[in-house]
């Protein structure tokens, strides 16, 4: 009688605790998921601020010398026509935001 009520009991715990334990399994492959992720970008921003701080200064330009350096309309023209470029080809990339 015993082994028969113990027999039952285990059969409805094993209903209850077999989608808990999918679950279980489910929530752990995520985890490791996200911490790979986690330690690629660690990695990339490291990367990132090796380059940034590598990167030599950028100095301080006078408003006169800026705007001697400005490029002219005209100039432009004929540096891309002399260069074979097309606007889009010349045109910086545009910035995205996140």
């Amino acid at each position: 009688m015993k082994e028969a009520i113990a027999r039952g009991a285990r059969k409805q715990v094993r209903h209850v605790v077999l989608p808990l334990r999918r679950e279980v399994f489910r929530l752990r492959r995520k985890v490791r998921e996200a911490q790979t992720l986690l330690t690629r970008l660690r990695q990339s921003a490291a990367g990132w601020e090796r380059m940034m701080n590598a990167a030599p200064p950028v100095p301080a330009v006078s408003e006169e010398e800026a705007k001697g350096a400005r490029l002219s309309p005209r100039l432009v023209l004929s540096l891309r026509t002399r260069l074979d470029l097309s606007q889009m080809a010349l045109a910086p990339p545009l910035c995205q935001d996140e």
